[in-house]
């Protein structure tokens, strides 16, 4: 962990998880992987000035327009260690990497592409947030660029489900929050609770509010490669989800 250590724009912890974490199978639930990756960056943040409560005064906010991980190796219920680093950030792109360490080894890399949004105005900011001083850890965990989805068909998908949002999915932000979708789509669609999710990519369109109808639908792309997307009261596009199970 010396490489994150001498550097404000990395930053790690050691994290338990335990009972609850997993499923019937012994998996650790996907949404929690989200979590602990929201967990930390939600620190990280706080450590260098530009977390939820630094930048709302500003009328500003992070919104996560992209996450995706992949999964390698296999986690118990067990100490784990999370580490988080910035990319050098563009006109609006902010790109961060993720980590989870079982026993000294990768278990999980991630990466998630960020940006600033008007809190009133709802819309994508041009302002920007200076981060500290610091070495930039040059390391990316994909070498590939995010998956492409093509426009969605309703023809070509199979309608899955229907999830009314709840106080609970919602964040301080006032919409469900980022983790929450992957759930919706494991709770509705027994492919992904029977089966080991190994890789996931989630891309948010618009957001969703409290007491929306989200239609889930899915398409095959092979026999372990879905893409899974959600609809706004059956109209409009909320988000696109690639998963592969093992």
């Amino acid at each position: 962990m010396n490489k994150y250590a001498d550097t404000p724009l990395a930053y790690y912890q050691n994290y338990r998880i335990g009972f609850s974490d997993f499923d019937y199978k012994g998996d650790i639930h996907p949404f929690r992987i989200l979590q602990m990756f929201q967990d930390i960056t939600s620190i990280h943040c706080d450590k260098i000035k530009i977390g939820y409560y630094d930048i709302i005064k500003d009328n500003l906010m992070w919104v996560l327009t992209k996450i995706r991980y992949e999964q390698y190796k296999r986690i118990e219920n067990e100490d784990l260690v999370l580490v988080t680093w910035v990319q050098r950030p563009s006109k609006i792109r902010y790109l961060r990497e993720f980590a989870i360490y079982s026993k000294g080894e990768i278990a999980i890399k991630g990466n998630g592409e960020f940006c600033l949004i008007d809190a009133v105005k709802r819309r994508i900011s041009l302002a920007k947030v200076q981060y500290p001083q610091g070495r930039y850890i040059e390391d990316i965990n994909f070498s590939e660029d995010y998956y492409k989805f093509l426009p969605f068909n309703k023809s070509e998908n199979t309608f899955v489900g229907i999830h009314d949002v709840i106080f609970s999915d919602l964040d301080p932000n006032k919409h469900a929050n980022n983790t929450a979708y992957i759930k919706w789509i494991v709770d509705l669609d027994a492919t992904f609770q029977n089966h080991t999710i190994k890789e996931v990519q989630l891309n948010f369109i618009k957001e969703c509010h409290k007491d929306a109808k989200v239609y889930i639908y899915k398409k095959a792309i092979c026999d372990n490669i879905f893409e899974v997307s959600g609809l706004i009261d059956n109209q409009e596009l909320s988000f696109n989800t690639y998963i592969k199970v093992n």
